[in-house]
């Protein structure tokens, strides 16, 4: 999920900073439960603060490392217990482990409000994510957290946000509509969104998105972006693709519910990987074929056709019996 670049800046900075820390100061201007930079000094500037839940005058600051913000807020027990009694399936989920004991965090339970934040100029990325772990996820389990629609509006030096594992379905649009323009990544996993946040297309900077694990049914021509090269979409309920990214070279629609190859694929002539697994695509033909593909997965389509021509491809999995039938290992 997280470039290793990334991964390797956090896990650097958790080892030198405590997962949360109890600032000496008050911080008045913050109302309980809410996650704010009105710190009024209690934290280091590039942190976020949480008056406490109790009659303490201390606050809660919230971050890692000078240069990123990042907050895990942990399901509340009536989240954890129905995600036990009734988990989802295997592809709708995403293995990962406990982070609390790394890097920032305040549960549900106490953290239910996102401010409008005011970062100090440093901090170039923000991780605000559901769950106690930097990875896992499992679809439509999230938490419930009231954010500000311009809780990041204005701050230009973000490059990178990641906000997932949160019930984002009524606010996205006003959300995506105050992100900074300056923005080169986006992570919205697991947001119950069931529609492309159509005010994203004004990012002009944008390179990559990742939509995945939400239930999106469509992409068109109005969620078209020149700068993207990466655009996952894995495990939602896509049925019509024929939006045109001219500079994509990921492309992830496993386990959705396409019943062909979207007849615009071909036209993305720098795709080099291209994820087709676990939906209902009877056939690849010659018609479909991209050049400079290198991966390509087909698995689980019950696929009985396959005869494109592909000089530079290196990974193709595909299920056992389309296999033998072209001749190919699976």
């Amino acid at each position: 999920m997280w470039p290793q670049r990334f991964r390797a800046s956090i896990t650097t900075a958790a080892a030198a900073l405590a997962s949360v820390s109890a600032a000496t100061g008050s911080c008045p201007e913050v109302p309980a439960h809410t996650l704010s930079s009105a710190c009024n000094g209690a934290c280091e500037v590039e942190q976020a603060c949480m008056a406490p839940a109790t009659t303490s005058t201390s606050c809660r600051c919230f971050g890692v490392g000078k240069d990123q913000l990042l907050v895990l807020i942990p399901f509340d027990k009536a989240t954890i217990a129905a995600l036990r009694a009734s988990p989802p399936a295997t592809y709708e989920t995403i293995a990962g482990k406990d982070d609390t004991a790394l890097y920032s965090w305040a549960s549900n339970d106490d953290l239910t409000t996102v401010a409008a934040l005011n970062l100090s100029s440093v901090v170039s990325s923000v991780v605000l994510r559901g769950g106690s772990s930097m990875d896992g996820l499992n679809k439509s389990f999230v938490a419930n957290v009231d954010i500000d629609d311009k809780f990041l509006s204005g701050q230009t030096q973000l490059t990178w946000i990641t906000v997932e594992n949160l019930d984002l379905k009524d606010s996205m649009s006003k959300l995506a509509a105050n992100l900074p323009s300056s923005l080169l990544s986006i992570g919205l996993q697991n947001n119950l969104l069931t529609e492309f946040p159509t005010p994203l297309t004004t990012l002009t900077a944008l390179q990559t998105l990742n939509l995945g694990y939400n239930n999106i049914a469509d992409i068109n021509s109005n969620h078209e972006m020149s700068e993207l090269t990466s655009l996952s979409l894995q495990a939602n309920k896509i049925s019509s693709f024929t939006a045109y990214f001219p500079k994509l070279s990921h492309l992830d629609l496993s386990y959705n519910q396409l019943t062909a190859v979207p007849e615009v694929i071909a036209k993305h002539s720098l795709l080099t990987s291209l994820y087709l697994n676990g939906n209902n695509i009877p056939a690849f033909t010659q018609s479909h074929a991209i050049a400079n593909l290198k991966t390509l997965t087909l698995f689980m389509n019950n696929m009985t056709q396959f005869d494109a021509i592909l000089p530079n491809l290196e990974y193709l999995p595909m299920d056992a019996s389309l296999a033998e039938s072209t001749g190919r290992s699976s």
